[in-house]
């Protein structure tokens, strides 16, 4: 398959190198360009660099040091004054930003509001009405039965 597949970016983030590659690898035709025929030669071994002297081993402790210590040091949790609170780690306190006063409504007002009109307030509707007022006792005719003028003669209803 010459064309990669999806997420496949290769080297670089150019998907056709490794494809390139495998080509390259195999045998093939002078007509096919190559990559590795313009590689340069390697250049000739010039030594570590390393003389006598130059350089000190440590031991393994001094390497679980270095390796261990973060850039802070060794102590940082108790570097400080230790009765102001922590600024970072397990026990540090949450910085909060500072609270604006709310506007809190009064009770005269809460009271006062359009939600609470009709509370505690006596209702001017008599007691025992034909039809009921609330629309859920409307959903069937034995709950509310119609009046016999609202209802149309049957002739009408053929129409």
């Amino acid at each position: 398959n010459y064309y990669p597949g999806p997420g496949n970016y290769g080297v670089k983030g150019n998907p056709y190198t490794k494809l390139e590659e495998k080509t390259c690898s195999r045998s093939h035709s002078e007509a096919h360009p190559c990559r590795t025929t313009h590689r340069t030669p390697p250049m000739a071994h010039q030594g570590s660099g390393l003389a006598p002297g130059t350089y000190s081993f440590k031991s393994g402790i001094e390497a679980y040091l270095a390796k261990s210590m973060g850039t802070r040091g060794f102590y940082d949790t108790f570097s400080g004054d230790r009765s102001k609170p922590q600024p970072y780690g397990h026990f540090s306190v949450q910085k909060r930003k500072p609270r604006e006063l709310m506007n809190f409504t009064s009770f005269v007002e809460e009271l006062n509001s359009r939600h609470n009109k009709k509370r505690g307030v006596f209702s001017k509707i008599s007691r025992n009405l034909e039809t009921p007022t609330e629309r859920i006792y409307w959903a069937t005719l034995s709950q509310c039965p119609r009046k016999l003028v609202s209802v149309p003669p049957p002739s009408m209803t053929l129409l």
